[in-house]
């Protein structure tokens, strides 16, 4: 009887996607530091977010204005150089020069190695698409409050949540493989996560493409010894 290979588990297995680098222990290495958290937060707000987190104070740099047709002495406030703030707050007359705080902080959800990329249909029929090798999910959240007689009132909330990927090779790769793998995930965890996402390729030299950001393993160990 003649042998006959186990079949595909994967729709990458299917597309003839293959990845033999997760047997080699220098990609176990790079995954296990891509989902420290340090690392994590450096490469999301040095590559993707680019603006820095920080606590705001604002006294004289907002506009209080009175809310017309209301039934008490609400007012909206506008923060000039931060847009709108969609809240109001009823404050005393007695509070002549109310202080609004912005409050900025970002959060890892949850990192994965080797995060399974399923998408369920609604006939709760699951299909495995295939894995990527670190998978993260992050939030941003920015609180603004208004002090008033010693005491913080919420004004506005506002989260935004973010994925990112990672596809590691520690081996030459081929660029043409590594590019249909990183778009083919890009658009599949897109879909099923309902949130912004963006890949890096992570390798000993960067690919010389436009469509996706790559790290090489010397900047991760830089970032590293850096944040020690």
């Amino acid at each position: 009887m003649k042998y006959q290979e186990n079949p595909p588990k994967t729709l990458t297995d299917y597309m003839g996607i293959k990845d033999t680098d997760i047997q080699e222990p220098e990609h176990d290495d790079i995954c296990l530091k891509l989902i420290d958290e340090k690392i994590l937060k450096k490469i999301f707000l040095d590559k993707i977010y680019k603006e820095e987190l920080k606590d705001d104070v604002y006294t004289t740099k907002f506009d209080i204005l009175k809310l017309t047709n209301s039934y008490d002495d609400g007012y909206f406030y506008r923060i000039s150089n931060n847009g709108y703030v969609s809240s109001s707050y009823t404050i005393k007359d007695t509070l002549k020069t109310p202080t609004i705080y912005r409050k900025s902080k970002l959060d890892i959800i949850n990192s994965k190695i080797g995060h399974v990329v399923v998408k369920r249909g609604s006939n709760w029929f699951s299909q495995r698409l295939g894995f990527v090798d670190v998978f993260c999910r992050l939030s941003v959240v920015k609180i603004w409050e208004i002090k008033d007689e010693n005491k913080f009132h919420q004004l506005d909330y506002e989260e935004k949540q973010y994925g990112i990927f990672f596809k590691v090779k520690t081996s030459k790769p081929s660029i043409s493989i590594v590019s249909r793998d990183i778009e083919f995930f890009r658009d599949a965890l897109k879909e099923i996560e309902k949130v912004d996402v963006t890949p890096f390729y992570v390798g000993h030299s960067k690919l010389p493409v436009k469509q996706f950001e790559s790290i090489t393993i010397d900047e991760i160990l830089k970032m590293e010894r850096e944040l020690e």
